[in-house]
C-alpha cells in the first residue's frame, strides 16, 4: 500500500525515478516508523535498514 502511494506521488509530480524513488521513499517512511516505535534504535540505522530492505524486496535481489 505504501509503495502504491509512493508511486502515485512520484508520477503526480513527474519525478523521473520510477520504482527506485518509490522504494526509497517507502523505505525512509518505514525506517522512521521503526525508529519511533523502538526508541533504542538510532534513526539513521533505522532509515538505512528500511531503505535497503524495501529496495532489495522491490528489485528481487534480496535472496
Amino acid at each position: 500500500m505504501v509503495k502504491l502511494a509512493a508511486l502515485l506521488v512520484a508520477s503526480t509530480v513527474a519525478f523521473v525515478g520510477g520504482r527506485i524513488f518509490a522504494a526509497v521513499f517507502a523505505g525512509v517512511a518505514l525506517g522512521l516508523l521503526a525508529a519511533s516505535l523502538v526508541p533504542a534504535v538510532p534513526v539513521s540505522l533505522a532509515i538505512v535498514g528500511g531503505v535497503m530492505g524495501v529496495v532489495l524486496a522491490i528489485s528481487g535481489r534480496g535472496g
